[in-house]
């Protein structure tokens, strides 16, 4: 994670600035704990430099708009622990892995706020369209 976070600061070509972001958004997508080491290691920070960088091509500024859609997303919990079932394990020379909690909106928009301004639309969208990324318990479908 942290190489990827490195690769974005420095000026790459677009096609692995392009790569890079496919890439994290497949390393956090459903997994909370990910996401916390990524936020961790400065990477919206990162993004954010990206974002406002004049150097920046257009077609890197719309993916980096559409990885500040993606991490505002709201995050998935088990339902019996609060925390990611891909979080719960223990390394053999570590001890039991930290469970990093799932943030809310709310608390990734004041993250991500700290270098990003105006990004307000994005976070009324994302809300307003949040039942649509919630489980459907009424479904009758086995999946």
């Amino acid at each position: 994670m942290a190489v990827f976070v490195q690769i974005l600061a420095k000026n790459n070509s677009v096609t692995i600035q392009l790569g890079v972001l496919d890439t994290l958004v497949t390393a956090l997508l459903d997994c909370p704990a990910n996401m916390r080491t990524f936020e961790a290691l400065n990477g919206l920070k990162a993004i954010a430099l990206l974002f406002k960088n004049v150097k920046t091509q257009d077609s890197v500024r719309e993916r980096l708009t559409e990885f500040v859609y993606f991490y505002l997303l709201p995050e998935k919990e088990d339902s019996q622990t609060g925390y990611s079932s891909v979080q719960i394990s223990e390394s053999p020379l570590e001890g039991p892995t930290v469970l990093a909690r799932c943030r809310t909106v709310q608390q990734k928009h004041i993250l991500i706020s700290r270098y990003l301004k105006g990004i307000e639309g994005i976070v009324l969208d994302v809300r307003h369209n949040q039942k649509m990324f919630e489980p459907d318990h009424n479904s009758n479908n086995p999946d």
